[in-house]
């Protein structure tokens, strides 16, 4: 779930740069619409019996990560050494806070 989570959390920032591309209003509505399925998928994970504050730097910190591999694929950025050393840092750290959720 917090996968999905993190994944569905880059398509508002793909919507809006769209948007910014294309100037077609219905990428606002569709960033919008894909906020609100976030906001409720995060209500759903944080009624059950979890560490919230580990489940959300979770999702924020893999949904960083998709964005930064979108942004290099599909963009076109460039890839510096600074945005490789803050994936692989980025993913040490979800390796750690994965431990506490299954402790």
């Amino acid at each position: 779930m917090v996968i999905l989570l993190a994944i569905c959390t880059t398509f508002p920032v793909i919507f809006i740069t769209k948007y910014i591309y294309t100037n077609e209003f219905y990428w606002i509505i569709l960033s919008f619409l894909a906020m609100c399925v976030i906001n409720l998928s995060l209500y759903k994970i944080f009624l059950h019996d979890t560490n919230h504050t580990v489940v959300f730097i979770l999702v924020k910190t893999l949904s960083m990560i998709l964005m930064a591999i979108f942004g290099i694929i599909v963009l076109h950025d460039e890839l510096k050494i600074n945005t490789v050393i803050a994936v692989i840092l980025s993913i040490v750290s979800m390796i750690l806070l994965s431990y506490e959720l299954y402790e």
